[in-house]
């Protein structure tokens, strides 16, 4: 479902904890905006080292839980070792799907564009989701910048738009942050 050409190289995990990544995308002030609290399940898709896992986390406390799903090994490995035991008892690592309904939460960060069919993934990630659960898609900006994936395989904000509406998502609030939409 992924295309080899297109999927961030986990050789380069390094950068997915720049400090200029915290400013742009920081975590919990992501977190707040979609919502999530103390007791929730929340579903990291293509979670890499757990940039949102490791504070999702934080946040469901003892009485929630993170899946953290990556199609890599090494990035799951890379997670795995920032785990702390209290992570590691809220924190479930997999390459697999989600079975179920189980999330009140669904995050998918900077991962869309590298899918061979988004909308067919985003139709497979609402299912995961319980019925007045929540999906936060932040994707790069359809623009030509020094970093970030090649312009030809980024999708434009009104594509973005419509394959959540052909997904049976509707807008509830647009983030503040500019490469990225919270839905």
């Amino acid at each position: 479902m992924h295309n080899e050409n297109k999927v961030f190289n986990p050789k380069n995990m390094n950068k997915l904890e720049h400090p200029d990544r915290y400013k742009e995308l920081p975590p919990q002030d992501i977190l707040d905006a979609v919502g999530l609290e103390s007791g929730q399940v929340f579903g990291d898709f293509g979670c890499g080292i757990g940039y949102f896992s490791i504070p999702a986390a934080e946040r469901v406390g003892k009485d929630g839980h993170v899946i953290a799903m990556d199609i890599s090994q090494e990035m799951l490995d890379g997670l795995k070792d920032r785990l702390d035991d209290a992570h590691k008892s809220r924190i479930t690592l997999t390459r697999d799907g989600i079975e179920g309904s189980c999330l009140d939460v669904a995050m998918i960060s900077t991962v869309l564009h590298e899918v061979d069919d988004p909308q067919l993934f985003l139709i497979e990630a609402s299912a995961s989701l319980r019925p007045g659960g929540k999906i936060a898609v932040l994707e790069w900006m359809k623009e030509k910048m020094e970093q970030g994936p090649k312009y030809g395989i980024r999708i434009s904000e009104q594509e973005m738009i419509q394959m959540l509406i052909k997904a049976g998502f509707y807008m509830e609030k647009q983030s503040i942050y500019r490469i990225a939409f919270t839905l």
